[in-house]
């Protein structure tokens, strides 16, 4: 800002002192101005095809040798690559990073560069490799490639990753990373949602044991049984509803639990009954949460938590 101040005094100056140089002088300045404001952009907004994700205001020309390993390393992880790991700066053997992907280890060396790499990189690279063990060596850079780097790299096995590699790295680093938030919202809302069945689950068993309370209160033991009694024959009225004949044959109370114990009628087998098992229970639930087993040759329902 100071700058600035600076330049527009020493403009009006200028203007107001030496009028033949207005012109010519306003001219180079606006040039300049502009020549600034192209550069001064971010490289990376130069080239097409870049979404506007969060590696795109990354002016990576700009990086260190240190700072282009960390964000490369960065992107190979939003690639899909694991077990990445930055070598440590001094005996590297020309290896920066090594990373995993597809069982496949890589040994990448990084150069941030102004210009274009040659062919020492492809070199260091090629018994860096044998070095690390790695299944693939590769040089990464902001720039591009000699030509006599290009031979090399082909006759030593080596990849090349300019540019345009680079980008499309970044492109498709953001994309992997929008499907992981995808992903993880998924995630999020269907555990949200067992969380609401839960509730709903809760919320029923609540209510039956409201229902049973009020429908048993303080009663006696022998008040209980009858009442026990009263919700078997119910219970045999829903089988019949759907054409089933069972015969109520005992009805136990114990603790918080009653249980009627049920034999099929006549002409009607344990396993005809149970094939109506979903139908029956639901009808059943409307007044109290039941289930309902085979138990040696009859029907075993229970109904839990009645106090």
């Amino acid at each position: 800002m100071l700058k600035f101040i600076e330049y527009a005094i020493i403009v009006g100056v200028v203007i107001h002192f030496i009028p033949f140089l207005r012109a010519p002088f306003i001219f180079v300045l606006s040039f300049c101005f502009i020549i600034k404001i192209i550069i001064g952009k971010s490289k990376i907004k130069n080239d097409k095809n870049v979404p506007n994700n969060k590696y795109v205001n990354v002016d990576f020309d700009s990086m260190t040798g240190v700072q282009f390993e960390q964000f490369f390393a960065n992107i190979l992880k939003d690639n899909g690559y694991s077990d990445v790991n930055i070598t440590k700066s001094s005996g590297d053997h020309g290896i920066d990073i090594l990373a995993t992907k597809d069982e496949k280890r890589f040994a990448i060396q990084c150069k941030c560069y102004s210009g274009n790499v040659g062919n020492k990189a492809v070199q260091e690279v090629f018994s860096g490799r044998v070095i690390y063990n790695a299944d693939v060596g590769a040089v990464i850079t902001n720039r591009y490639f000699t030509k006599q780097a290009i031979e090399d790299a082909s006759a030593l096995g080596i990849e090349l990753w300019d540019r345009n590699t680079l980008l499309d790295f970044i492109k498709s680093a953001n994309g992997i990373t929008k499907k992981k938030e995808i992903a993880d919202k998924r995630k999020i809302n269907e555990e949200l949602h067992k969380i609401e069945v839960y509730a709903a689950e809760c919320n029923h068993y609540l209510e039956q044991k409201d229902y049973m309370e009020k429908l048993l209160g303080n009663r006696s033991t022998e008040q209980i049984k009858l009442l026990a009694k009263e919700m078997a024959n119910k219970i045999v009225g829903v089988f019949a509803r759907f054409g089933i004949s069972v015969i109520i044959e005992n009805i136990e109370i114990n603790n918080d639990s009653i249980y009627f114990f049920l034999k099929p009628g006549k002409g009607v087998r344990v396993k005809t009954i149970l094939s109506f098992k979903r139908d029956v229970e639901l009808a059943i639930k409307d007044t109290i949460e039941m289930v309902i087993t085979p138990e040696k040759g009859c029907i075993k329902i229970v109904a839990h938590n009645i106090y």
